[in-house]
């Protein structure tokens, strides 16, 4: 009788990028933005949830009104709360530079952002819309040069970041310089954003990069997060500046802990978003008594989004809390250069070397912030 072989399927080829550059330092990373923008020979995109008129947003808009003195394609999107305030003057300065210039749901208030909005129509549709999607932003931080260099994380353009500003303990954060052919759907989903438009997932998605334009893309994201979870066999290190993950997330974290994967949590000690630490605090136990360990990072501010999934590397604008999963437009790319795995898990080590363990049997320190926890835990759908 002949011998039936059990079917094994193939390993599937993970999807690279031409290059790829992980930056942690603040001032690298502004540096080299700047450099790209100055380089820049046909196209700029610029997406930013916060961008601030200080130092290093002058610096941004001069290298911006540079490039398009040269004759460069400039588009810059720009949330209208996260940058509320700043938003309808960056426009205002840029646009008569020629500068095209987009403002992504301006609240109702900020009448002076209405014509940069990407709504079409009059004022009174664009009030209801801004009325009905007012809890949605726009988080995602992109910038694309020429369609061949990307840069994708954490930073907002802010002075916020720079360790000067803090006496030496700068925001640490997290971003990836990535070039290649493959950087045009980059391009391509940004438009979508651009023009308003939601339609099925586009080429390089769930391979090259995560976003979630629509209902559907939002379902398959987090399903592919579970699932790259799920498959862990060595480590599982999360890098998160607001935790507050679903409750199938947690699930899934606490199972590869169980499985003996080298389950570890980095959160910031302390937050720019009130009750966010109780909120955070209130998931310790549990966690570390499925033998996870729980690290709060002891500098100024944790602001990374990383996730190290054994050999790949998820890094963007992604919270693993519920306004990035249900709520927020977010954009996240996937890494797996092997020198970048190692170049990250250097970084990691830094970061842990600035953090502070927490144990169970320090929980009792944190009675006073957990009594505090009610109130986001009840809230936490829209935090």
């Amino acid at each position: 009788m002949p011998i039936k072989m059990k079917h094994v399927e193939p390993p599937l080829l993970k999807a690279r990028w031409q290059n790829e550059h992980l930056v942690a330092s603040p001032e690298h990373y502004f540096e080299e933005l700047c450099q790209d923008i100055d380089n820049a020979q046909h196209s700029v995109i610029l997406e930013a949830y916060i961008f601030k008129m200080d130092r290093v947003g002058q610096r941004i808009i001069f290298a911006l009104k540079q490039a398009i003195q040269r004759g460069v394609n400039v588009k810059l999107l720009l949330d209208g709360i996260g940058s509320l305030g700043t938003a309808a003057d960056i426009a205002d300065e840029l646009n008569h530079s020629g500068i095209e210039v987009k403002i992504y749901h301006p609240p109702p208030w900020y009448l002076r952002a209405y014509r940069w909005s990407r709504e079409e129509g009059h004022n009174l549709r664009k009030l209801f819309i801004f009325f009905m999607e007012l809890n949605r932003r726009n988080h995602r931080k992109l910038t694309i040069i020429d369609e061949q260099i990307a840069w994708v994380g954490s930073f907002n353009i802010a002075d916020d970041h720079l360790s000067e500003k803090y006496g030496g303990n700068n925001w640490r954060d997290y971003a990836a310089r990535v070039t290649g052919p493959e950087v045009h759907q980059l391009s391509e989903n940004f438009h979508l954003v651009w023009q308003r438009k939601t339609k099925q997932p586009g080429s390089g998605f769930l391979t090259h990069y995560l976003s979630n334009l629509s209902p559907y893309s939002r379902r398959l994201k987090r399903r592919f997060i579970l699932k790259q979870i799920a498959k862990t066999q060595q480590q599982l290190w999360i890098c998160s500046a607001y935790f507050s993950p679903s409750g199938a997330l947690v699930r899934a974290i606490k199972r590869a802990s169980r499985r003996g994967v080298d389950v570890r949590l980095i959160v910031p000690s302390r937050s720019d978003v009130m009750l966010f630490p109780a909120l955070t605090a209130s998931y310790y136990s549990d966690l570390i008594k499925h033998g996870i360990k729980v690290y709060e990072y002891q500098q100024h501010f944790y602001h990374a989004k990383v996730l190290l999934i054994d050999q790949q590397i998820i890094i963007g604008s992604t919270n693993l809390n519920h306004r990035s999963l249900l709520h927020d437009l977010e954009l996240d790319i996937l890494l797996n250069h092997e020198q970048t795995i190692d170049n990250f898990k250097k970084l990691h080590k830094d970061d842990l070397d600035h953090s502070r363990q927490v144990t169970l049997a320090e929980l009792p320190r944190y009675r006073k912030l957990l009594m505090l926890s009610w109130l986001p835990r009840l809230i936490r759908y829209w935090m």
